[in-house]
């Protein structure tokens, strides 16, 4: 079974590596594509304003409008088709990040990748996927459709307003240029912010990290459960906040160890538990063997351990009773055993 999961990881991340790669390739013949209907364009435009037909610009410039205009509505496709590669690119990255940490959770024992991670945040740790900055395709698109919208306006005001001198009519297409160019990348910024801002909550990372802990007891197991508060009635698994570059596993064995006093040993991710009070609470639980016993550094909490009924029973909280019960499985597995 292992090595099926473990195939199914492999080959997910090369499909989604695949698919990111040939979204980037689409985007940028897209873009290509729009460089040579623009520079065709030109050519066309030149060609027909040199026949003797079309030597005064009341004549040509109804068809230069209208070429101009096309060339636009397809560099304004091009754009929408940049944003939503950007979206895929974006996606692809978070859910390749989600699978590279399920591979270090169920395959890296030895905790060697525990700090690897391809993409890393500042202090937000959803915030993994770094803003593009200008000078992108996306934007190379954007400044093309300015330029297009200028043409346009000149070739209004060179044949429809006479007042107009060649200096007003450059200004005027300065201006168009610049307030079309801006409002595009104001766009594109704007779906692109509200694109990772919906990514950081789907995907989001754990704020907190615990442990579910046993220890052998007389051949048998005892899970250990604690309880917050010299007078409180909750029993709960042991969790705490991850601290700023701390990884999971290291904020679950510091959380058992300061809660319990309890050094243990991971081996493996059992499942997350979300729930909102005042802050948004998403915690990573890991299954752990007690190795030895320090004193608690919080002398607030009480412990105790428990058979894994007894346990069952006691937890107050249903998430709490479906991760003992899976850390139950997942420790049984790793026993040898098939089942409780």
């Amino acid at each position: 079974m292992p090595a099926d999961f473990k195939a199914l990881l492999l080959e997910d991340y090369r499909y989604r590596s695949e698919a990111m790669w040939k979204s980037e390739e689409s985007g940028e013949t897209r873009v290509n594509l729009f460089i040579g209907l623009i520079t065709l364009g030109g050519g066309a435009a030149g060609a027909l304003a040199a026949r003797p037909s079309f030597a005064s610009a009341e004549t040509a410039a109804p068809f230069i409008i209208a070429g101009l205009f096309s060339l636009l509505m397809v560099g304004l496709v091009t754009l929408m088709r940049m944003v939503t590669r950007n979206e895929n690119t974006d996606l692809a990255k978070y859910q390749l990040d989600t699978i590279r940490q399920t591979f270090k959770d169920h395959f890296d024992d030895a905790g060697a990748l525990d700090h690897y991670d391809l993409f890393p945040g500042g202090k937000d740790r959803n915030d993994r996927i770094k803003g593009r900055k200008l000078g992108g395709l996306t934007h190379t698109v954007a400044i093309m459709n300015g330029l297009l919208c200028a043409g346009i306006a000149v070739a209004i005001l060179s044949t429809s307003v006479k007042a107009y001198s060649n200096g007003r009519i450059a200004l005027v297409a300065g201006l168009v240029f610049a307030a079309t160019s801006m409002a595009q990348i104001w766009y594109v910024r704007r779906a692109e912010g509200l694109v990772r801002q919906r990514l950081k909550q789907d995907f989001a990372a754990p704020t907190h990290a615990g442990g579910i802990v046993y220890a052998p007891r007389d051949g048998s197991v005892e899970y250990l459960l604690v309880r917050p508060g010299k007078g409180g009635s909750e029993w709960l698994l042991p969790k705490g906040h991850i601290e700023f570059g701390e990884s999971t596993k290291e904020a679950a064995l510091r959380e058992v160890r300061e809660e319990t006093g309890v050094i243990g040993r991971l081996l493996g991710a059992v499942g997350r538990m979300r729930f909102e009070t005042p802050e948004r609470v998403d915690a990573k639980f890991y299954l752990m063997e007690r190795l030895g016993e320090v004193a608690p550094e919080d002398e607030n909490r009480a412990n105790k351990w428990l058979p894994f009924e007894q346990a069952l029973q006691a937890l107050h909280y249903s998430e709490s009773k479906l991760l003992l019960h899976k850390a139950e499985l997942l420790r049984l597995a790793n026993a040898g055993h098939s089942g409780p």
